[in-house]
């Protein structure tokens, strides 16, 4: 095992796939470039890199071993975490060619599941091959999911027998993951699920651990029954337990994963929403789409400090329905047209959260600040209670 000449290493963090993170402070980009040395010389083959606002990340692959790096040298002094796990599926690094058929559009799906205390989100970004990604899907609800199929059935090109999906998912609280299992167990013969994409802790309901939520037991079965069904349903697709620093290029299309929970290690992942995946599209005409999940204000204050331009896009979910999360600071560097709040249109014009108008009645003083500021600097604002879809093209409504 490599050891650094002056780092301070946390303890281990353990993770799905047998794997284990450790978090080492004091690194700086020579004993950075070392490291990836002694790995390239340790039967080790760097499969990927990427440099994003001067973070460094890289890939390593060897038989049955995966190593991901992720290195910010602007936390605190110079911050490296070594992601370690059983070999998996991994992207191509290029993109592939394909036959233009459409405008890619970015979709904020109208769903009857956004009026729920816990509204979850629906989005669908179809590609310019005509395929879709779909990034969670919201709460159960028969409606919502039959209304998900027929967006893509009506919009798929007449050369796709069925609609091509690529799947994400934020994280696997109720209200994100519900509507896929539901959707995922009917229609296998309904669509080609070509990739699933997601990146899970190992939830526990004891404070103790490393990973906290007192829903544990009931997303740890979200998390298996998923695993259940694409194992007995869809053999074929590609599993990708991403992490950050991977990108996926599709049609006309690059998705960065620019956050995910083992960003937020050593310090505790105390809820299921610190767990959210951040997810950056970038489209051949260079319009932009930054999906935050349920981010919390820790996972937000670690994005704005670890990315400059990075985090500059023309559109934005909303962080965790407009209700918790966010910071001020983010969405002064992601200075957004287009705003997507996965809330329904009643809590959107309503509710002192979303308004950023709540007084807080511990300190007297305004709180959720950060919605009242996105609302005056972003000139278009949607709500999840009627469809919306963006050309990206020329970022007009697509009616």
């Amino acid at each position: 095992m490599y050891r650094f000449e002056k780092a301070t290493a946390s303890a281990p963090y353990l993770l799905r796939n047998d794997g284990y993170e450790y978090s080492y402070d004091g690194v700086t980009p020579d004993e950075l470039g070392k490291y990836r040395s002694w790995l390239r010389g340790s039967f080790y083959v760097e499969y990927d890199s990427a440099d994003w606002d001067g973070n460094i990340f890289s890939t390593f692959v060897s038989s049955e071993e995966q190593i991901n790096l992720a290195y910010y040298p602007r936390l605190s002094n110079g911050v490296l975490k070594i992601v370690t796990t059983r070999r998996g599926y991994l992207p191509p690094t290029v993109a592939s060619e394909y036959q233009r058929i459409t405008d890619a559009t970015v979709t904020q799906i109208g769903r009857a599941g956004a009026s729920r205390v816990a509204a979850g989100e629906s989005f669908v970004i179809q590609l310019e091959d005509g395929s879709f990604v779909i990034i969670d899907g919201g709460p159960h609800n028969d409606a919502d999911c039959a209304e998900l199929l027929k967006f893509m059935c009506e919009r798929k090109p007449v050369t796709h027998e069925k609609p091509r999906v690529v799947w994400l998912i934020t994280h696997s609280h109720s209200d994100h993951v519900e509507l896929p299992i539901d959707f995922l167990n009917e229609n296998s013969g309904n669509i080609d699920l070509e990739l699933f994409c997601w990146n899970n802790p190992i939830i526990s309901a004891s404070k103790e651990s490393q990973c906290y939520d007192g829903g544990a037991e009931r997303y740890e079965k979200h998390i298996a029954d998923i695993e259940q069904i694409l194992r007995d349903k869809y053999p074929g697709t590609k599993i990708f337990n991403c992490h950050t620093g991977q990108t996926l290029y599709l049609a006309g299309c690059k998705i960065e994963i620019i956050h995910t929970h083992e960003d937020i290690f050593p310090d505790w992942v105390w809820n299921l929403n610190v767990a959210s995946t951040t997810f950056k599209f970038t489209f051949a005409s260079g319009n932009t789409f930054l999906a935050l999940g349920d981010s919390e204000t820790n996972n937000c204050i670690f994005m704005v400090n670890a990315y400059g331009s990075m985090l500059d896009c023309d559109m934005v979910q909303v962080s965790h329905h407009g209700l918790n999360g966010a910071t001020k600071e983010i969405y002064e560097k992601v200075k957004p047209t287009i705003a997507f709040w996965p809330i329904d249109k009643d809590r959107f014009e309503n509710d002192e959260k979303c308004l950023g108008t709540r007084i807080s009645p511990t300190t007297g003083k305004q709180s959720y600040y950060h919605n009242a500021y996105l609302r005056l600097i972003c000139p278009q604002h949607y709500h999840s209670s009627e469809t919306v879809s963006i050309n990206t093209k020329d970022m007009s409504r697509k009616i």
